[in-house]
């Protein structure tokens, strides 16, 4: 098959939109001020060490995965960890000699990576021992969806492949046209009752069947504009969200949109710039914005609960949903735990003072876990 080598395989978009002035960047000509957060919760660190070598100074988003206990993590370079989620105890390490560019995905007896040269592989949950490999033909950015019986992947030229999540057999494909200029990261496929959510680059959403990958509808969510081309980039790089029945999604430079995941009707819609991820509970959905800002909106109507502005410029990862908490991470190696019901900031920790944070933390089980960009995994309560 042959692969697709075009600029944005190679692009870091983050530094590539410095040279557009109606882009929004972070504003790097003043060096950032700590923020002084006046501690109101206790967060307790429980422990942290090395896991490998992160992303080894590429942008990617290697969030960890906690199933049944164990914290799954991968590295840039090839390695795969399973970590004990209660003590911080390897369970087991191995090399998988292949350039990992995606974070890891579990289900009850697997973890599944995918790599630079798009190939996808399976390892035994138990020892990491090598299942099957599958070549799906072009780098995999995005997590992959481990289902019970199949593993979905979406490639960084917009094919969606399926397979077979005992042998990697191919059960199905679905591609769309990709834009000439994409950001460097990718959502990951979501599923309920037997429908697929997939988020494009092209700022279009679809819906297919899990079990054949045939089209149930499509809409744009954000319209390109703008005369340059990183103007007009609108890739959808936050993954989707599905829960009662409705997909939430969220573009780069677009919108954050709700809709029926049945028939693809409208709920509500706002303009909101989002390529790092957001988070959502029983009545809010909690959005990091491309300028570092929170916002929490409302689940029904899409209306504004709050916005907190204090973490502009300072690149700050997608949120986590830690009991009444947000846990946030910077570019700068601190870690923010955010008041749900109005963004206060309730306290900050300070994790590397060189190393920052990519990939948003993860919560389980009454604790929150961190990755850095140098492959340090961090767990704390509180």
């Amino acid at each position: 098959m042959q692969r697709t080598i075009t600029l944005f395989s190679v692009l870091i978009a983050l530094t590539a939109l410095s040279g557009c002035s109606k882009l929004w960047h972070p504003d790097k000509s003043k060096e950032l001020q700590p923020i002084q957060v006046q501690s109101q919760i206790k967060v307790q660190p429980l422990w942290s060490k090395p896991e490998g070598a992160g992303t080894h100074k590429q942008y990617l988003t290697l969030t960890p995965v906690v199933k049944d206990g164990v914290v799954y993590t991968d590295d840039a370079k090839g390695r795969v960890t399973a970590t004990s989620a209660s003590n911080g105890a390897t369970l087991w390490k191995v090399n998988t000699k292949k350039s990992l560019t995606s974070g890891p995905a579990a289900n009850n007896y697997a973890v599944y990576v995918g790599a630079v040269d798009g190939t996808v592989l399976a390892l035994d949950a138990k020892n990491g021992a090598t299942l099957w490999q599958k070549d799906v033909g072009n780098e995999i950015l995005a997590a992959p969806l481990a289902l019970t019986n199949k593993v979905i992947v979406k490639t960084v030229d917009a094919q969606v492949v399926a397979l077979n999540a005992k042998d990697g057999k191919e059960k199905w494909r679905y591609g769309e046209s990709i834009p000439t200029l994409i950001l460097r990261a990718g959502s990951t496929p979501q599923e309920s009752n037997g429908l697929v959510a997939i988020g494009f680059s092209s700022g279009k959403l679809t819906v297919v069947t899990e079990q054949d990958g045939k089209i149930q509808w499509q809409r744009t969510i954000a319209v390109p504009e703008g005369v340059s081309t990183l103007e007009q980039m609108v890739d959808i790089d936050a993954s989707p969200i599905i829960q009662d029945g409705i997909v939430y999604v969220a573009t780069y430079q677009g919108n954050m949109a709700a809709l029926h995941l049945k028939t693809g009707q409208v709920v509500w819609q706002r303009d909101i710039s989002s390529y790092t991820g957001f988070a959502l509970d029983s009545k809010r959905i909690y959005v990091s914005d491309a300028k570092g800002q929170v916002w929490a909106f409302d689940k029904t109507d899409g209306s504004t609960d709050w916005r907190q502005t204090r973490l502009k410029n300072r690149e700050i990862t997608g949120p986590a949903i830690s009991g009444s908490h947000l846990v946030i991470g910077d570019a700068q190696g601190n870690l923010y735990w955010l008041d749900k019901k109005d963004g206060k900031l309730l306290t900050k920790v300070v994790a590397d003072k060189k190393v920052g944070f990519t990939a948003p933390p993860v919560a389980a089980n009454s604790a929150v876990y961190a990755y850095n960009n140098k492959g340090r995994l961090y767990a704390y309560t509180g």
